[in-house]
């Protein structure tokens, strides 16, 4: 290779499952720890190299462009296609085609709600054998609450396990050569592996499967984004202060807690396993558990509130949607 490949992230979507979330914010938007999603991971592929960016978005996409601009890490260049109908994540492809293609003979395709550590070399390494398509980052098992796909001999068999078949959870990564974008249909949507992949294996390419062992988040709706950020605080301590934050010394916390920035905790409040986002405050008194504070919300005075998400309606009252412990996974 004369050069890394350019990577294109899925960040378009109606984000149905994370509302009331996603109202206003697209998920890839979402603030993680001082970052927002789709920041952490053009900050994860560029420290593997990558420097050329394709992002696309359908919903809310003025937050997808404000988190570009605000975090696309220096010596890096990006591009925004915005969809005016959902192309899917074979469509997706079609108007980026040409910066993908100019950049090597690769490309790199990423899901805009998932955080993985992206191993680029070995994927790599495994996709550049004859006849190979790509290769697709999995866990080498079944996980609970995802369609299983096929693997046999260390390569991708289908969106289904047949006889003989080992069953795999694609991690939605990958990197694919970039001949499969010719293949893409540039005037409606389609689907990547019903349309443009499952073809080409039918004609003798083959597509590997990397096993991957590392941790992998991937954050689909309010229950899961709590969930996944909670496992995040844990591993650095189980508190998180963002810029201008402020909690007062009578407050106790517990658990993991996220207060990002300009986020505020008022005296007496208890929070436990909770994340405020920008500019939320916690006023005199609360007591909250397993909660998410939206920005710009407020629990007033001696409020409670547990196992649910405050969200500041368009008339500036506050709601409060409780988050189903089924889409907790």
């Amino acid at each position: 290779m004369n050069s890394f490949p350019a990577a294109m992230i899925l960040a378009a979507g109606r984000g149905e499952r994370m509302r009331p979330l996603s109202r206003e914010i697209a998920k890839p938007a979402l603030p993680v720890l001082g970052r927002s999603l789709l920041g952490r991971i053009l900050f994860g592929l560029a420290t593997e190299g990558v420097r050329c960016f394709a992002v696309n978005a359908f919903h809310a996409a003025s937050s997808i462009r404000a988190a570009l601009d605000a975090e696309l890490p220096p010596g890096c260049r990006a591009e925004l296609f915005v969809e005016d109908t959902l192309m899917d994540t074979g469509g997706a492809l079609a108007r980026p085609a040409p910066l993908l293609a100019q950049q090597a003979e690769y490309f790199v395709l990423h899901n805009g709600d998932t955080l993985v550590d992206f191993p680029l070399r070995a994927l790599l390494d495994a996709a550049t054998a004859s006849r190979r398509l790509g290769a697709l980052l999995v866990s080498p098992r079944a996980t609970a609450g995802y369609r299983p796909i096929g693997l046999r001999n260390g390569l991708f068999t289908g969106l289904a396990t047949r006889p003989g078949d080992e069953a795999a959870t694609y991690l939605g990564a990958a990197v694919f050569r970039r001949e499969l974008l010719e293949r893409v249909p540039a005037d409606r949507p389609s689907s990547l592996f019903a349309d443009l992949v499952l073809p080409q294996l039918a004609k003798g390419w083959e597509l590997a499967a990397l096993p991957y062992e590392g941790p992998w988040l991937e954050f689909t709706s309010p229950g899961a984004y709590l969930e996944r950020v909670l496992a995040m605080l844990d591993r650095q301590g189980g508190l998180y202060l963002g810029d201008g934050a402020q909690v007062a010394p009578s407050a106790t916390l517990r658990g993991g807690v996220a207060v990002e920035a300009t986020a505020k905790i008022l005296a007496g409040s208890q929070l436990e396993d909770t994340v405020l986002m920008r500019g939320a405050i916690v006023a005199e008194g609360c007591r909250v558990e397993r909660a998410i504070l939206a920005p710009g919300s407020r629990l007033e005075p001696g409020g409670r509130l547990r196992e649910a998400v405050l969200i500041k309606d368009a008339d500036g009252g506050m709601i409060t949607s409780p988050i189903e412990r089924s889409s907790l996974r």
